[in-house]
């Protein structure tokens, strides 16, 4: 977590690599139901991710914040960093890489386009 008063970090932009095995996709928001830098929360089959829009880039991450759980989906995106609601642990929302020098991040779901 950044303070307020220091300058932030830039997230990463870095792609979430493609997943390997088998793997299906499926179609969970349309380009113009979000926003750029706007997240939601959507559900597939039984597993809760986060969708998040940075520009025309979609990308989605698991929907449980790796520090105690909070929902990163009904979080926001500040200052280019996605933050969970509970805490306000941020996190790249392309990537789920936090800024320096924390290493935990949310599991990696899959980018759209």
């Amino acid at each position: 977590m950044t303070r307020m008063d220091e300058p932030a970090p830039r997230p990463s932009t870095e792609p979430v690599p493609d997943p390997t095995g088998p793997h299906e996709w499926h179609r969970v928001i349309g380009a113009d139901e979000l926003g750029d830098q706007r997240i939601t929360t959507v559900t597939v089959g039984r597993r809760s991710l986060c969708v998040t829009r940075v520009g025309e880039v979609f990308d989605v991450l698991d929907n449980s914040c790796p520090h105690q759980g909070g929902p990163l989906g009904e979080g926001s995106i500040q200052r280019g960093w996605l933050r969970c609601p509970w805490h306000g642990y941020d996190y790249s929302p392309c990537n789920g890489t936090p800024p320096p020098p924390f290493d935990d991040a949310p599991g990696l779901s899959g980018r759209g386009a």
